[in-house]
């Protein structure tokens, strides 16, 4: 007897159909197009069809049609999957249905069932500080850069199509020599077409946004550890990276040879980080940092601070009509990027994780939570000016609460230069936050 044929065989089968191929390769994203072939090869095998029936009784005998796929969501249903992945291979089908105008205007029913997760929420300010401070350098650069630009993590990792990602050239601000630095925050993040994910062959549309202050210090110190690990950082380097401890499979190379951390690799870092923290009913993964950016901006769209249609933009969403007026190839485009980076810079407070109305602030609170973290009590911080508090004074402290524990050989937390960080990490410590873009404060194994 012979053997069933594979999945990729059955869906290179279905994209021979002229049909199908038309449809498939008018996607605006290779990612959809992957993900509805997926759908729709899926739908056809469990309900012992093709995509040519299907079309036939969309376009003839529209109540066969959708007893088919009302009975086909049941029956998902039964079987104990939920009501979104069941109705998502719908939308798959209705996908290719619509590009041949055959698609009807109805919505299956769903029973709500007990695999239905609605505990998705977005972090507050706090909880997504907790889940940067169990990240190490890496995974708090791509969070804090995520969060802070709303944009995807597939721009970052791309898996579609030739392997790329955002690269250093992407990050107009910032300047290599002689240490990483960005000369300008915001700073500025021009997404490139190709990693647009509203971006087609026939209009290629990139667009751009902006990463926050917090998001260029964790950037900065993230590429000067790799600096000192020995990595030529150059405008063509990716933004994150494999750091090649891993398997190969951490890795994707592009064809220029720059290696590109795996998508899976970096979700799955992120996750972990968030797992650790997380309470008992969320249900948190790396597209929550998106969500986050677009719920802070929601909140400052009705504050005013932002219009809808540029919100819509610094989410990628450049089919608005937004992108004609900051299409960068227009003339005066570098008035239009000044302009939009004002309009992030009122909104930006929202985006902090330390939410203050000033950097001055940010860095007083922070160093009053660190050295309470490290045992100082409300009372011994009383006397200390936090306003004007200087790295030396803060040093001090520092060193008061962490020599009797060196004498006792009990290691508490740290305070590192970025040149020492990949030594204590590699022997288990892990980073508590950032203390400029030059040291960090670590806990012990």
């Amino acid at each position: 007897m012979a053997p069933k044929p594979v999945v990729k065989e059955r869906q290179r089968v279905l994209l021979a159909l002229r049909e199908v191929g038309a449809w498939n390769r008018d996607h605006a994203s290779h990612a959809t197009a992957r993900t509805q072939l997926d759908q729709l090869e899926l739908f056809c095998r469990r309900t012992e069809t093709d995509p040519l029936k299907l079309l036939a009784l969309a376009k003839r005998d529209v109540p066969t049609l959708k007893d088919m796929v009302q009975g086909y969501i049941n029956g998902q249903q039964k079987e104990g999957r939920s009501s979104r992945y069941a109705l998502n291979v719908w939308w798959g089908v209705r996908s290719f249905l619509a590009y041949h105008d055959a698609a009807p205007n109805w919505t299956p029913k769903l029973k709500p069932v007990a695999t239905d997760d609605t505990s998705e929420t977005v972090p507050t300010t706090e909880q997504l500080r907790a889940i940067l401070n169990a990240l190490p350098p890496r995974g708090r650069a791509a969070a804090l850069l995520l969060a802070s630009s709303g944009i995807r993590i597939g721009v970052l990792a791309n898996q579609d199509g030739p392997v790329d990602g955002l690269r250093l050239k992407h990050l107009p601000d910032l300047e290599l020599r002689p240490k990483p630095t960005f000369l300008r925050t915001p700073f500025l993040v021009r997404v490139p077409p190709h990693l647009a994910k509203g971006s087609t062959v026939s209009r290629p549309r990139g667009y751009l946004t902006f990463g926050s202050t917090e998001a260029a210090e964790a950037l900065a110190t993230y590429l000067q550890v790799r600096r000192d690990s020995g990595e030529m950082l150059d405008p063509e380097s990716p933004v994150i990276t494999a750091d090649g401890r891993g398997t190969r499979s951490d890795a994707r190379f592009s064809k220029d040879g720059r290696r590109f951390m795996a998508r899976k690799t970096l979700g799955f870092a992120l996750r972990t980080a968030m797992e650790k923290v997380a309470p008992e009913e969320a249900h948190w993964h790396a597209h929550t940092l998106r969500a986050w950016f677009s719920t802070q901006m929601e909140t400052a769209e009705a504050r005013g601070l932002i219009s809808r249609s540029r919100r819509e933009f610094f989410m990628g969403h450049v089919g608005l009509g937004v992108d004609f007026d900051y299409n960068l190839d227009r003339p005066k485009s570098a008035e239009k990027v000044e302009e939009l980076r004002a309009t992030y810079q009122r909104c930006e407070p929202l985006l902090s994780v330390n939410p203050t109305r000033s950097e001055k602030d940010v860095q007083a609170s922070i160093a009053k939570v660190m050295l309470m973290g490290m045992g100082y009590t409300e009372e011994e911080l009383a006397e200390v000016d936090f306003d004007g508090l200087d790295v030396a004074t803060f040093q001090s402290l520092v060193q008061q609460k962490m020599a009797p524990a060196e004498a006792a050989e009990k290691p508490k937390q740290k305070l590192v230069g970025a040149k020492e960080l990949p030594g204590f990490l590699s022997q288990g410590w892990t980073v508590v936050t950032a203390v400029g873009p030059d040291q960090v404060v670590l806990n012990p194994p």
